[in-house]
């Protein structure tokens, strides 16, 4: 049987020095847009916080997009909708593992 999901709201201070922008939201979910250079920090920072222990989460922790690997916006953009699409989908460990794969037709 799945979890219940559970959202939590934080605010998100958003910080543009070069167009002096700053700014605070109220979010339940960010996508994080950065360099074409992996960046986690922010997980590695989390990840800490419990020791390493991702059962003491209150929520789930996974990289995703550039946070992973460098790559075009469309790409994180992709790795975004597919993680939301996926996200509390229960996970049938009898289930073979699917991944994205492109037909070339046949040989």
């Amino acid at each position: 049987m799945a979890q219940k999901a559970t959202i939590y709201k934080v605010e998100l201070s958003v910080s543009d020095m070069d167009r002096h922008y700053y700014e605070t939201h109220t979010v339940s979910s960010v996508v994080m847009v950065t360099f074409r250079r992996p960046n986690d920090g922010l997980y590695h920072d989390v990840l800490a916080s419990v020791d390493g222990d991702f059962d003491k989460l209150p929520f789930s922790l996974k990289r995703i997009g550039d946070c992973e690997a460098p790559a075009i916006i469309a790409a994180a953009t992709y790795a975004g909708h597919k993680y939301a699409r996926e996200l509390d989908t229960p996970i049938d460990p009898d289930e073979p593992l699917l991944h994205d794969r492109v037909d070339v037709g046949e040989r």
